[in-house]
């Protein structure tokens, strides 16, 4: 994954060295993270975060045999995300939220119908 190299143009900054491909990268608001999603580790689709120079790239949620998840989207306040996930051939909606201690935890699933991709509103 590469970040451009500044707004007037140039050359991308690479930013993941994984041998797995990384997508979807999308920074937080705050613009302290950066959301996306990778084959990594089980070769299933995975959320993960990393902060803007590549560093601390962490999963978002353990690892769940045969779940996809992609089209990570930041909450306004940072603290949320939404993504679309795969599960057993129906795709689904969740988001995970952050504790007070900074970490990923609660995952609240909000569909049960076939949607794709997923986005917060700005307000």
């Amino acid at each position: 994954m590469q970040r451009p190299g500044n707004a007037g143009g140039g050359d991308g900054i690479r930013l993941t060295d994984d041998p797995a491909d990384d997508f979807c990268g999308t920074m937080s608001p705050n613009g302290r993270e950066i959301a996306f999603y990778s084959f990594r580790d089980t070769g299933n689709r995975h959320l993960f975060t990393m902060l803007p120079d590549g560093a601390r790239q962490l999963p978002v949620l353990a690892s769940v045999p045969n779940e996809q998840q992609w089209t990570p989207d930041w909450s306004p306040d940072a603290n949320r995300i939404a993504f679309t996930f795969r599960m057993h051939g129906t795709q689904h909606v969740s988001i995970i939220s952050r504790g007070t201690d900074g970490l990923w935890g609660h995952r609240q699933d909000i569909t049960n119908a076939s949607v794709s991709g997923v986005r917060w509103s700005p307000d």
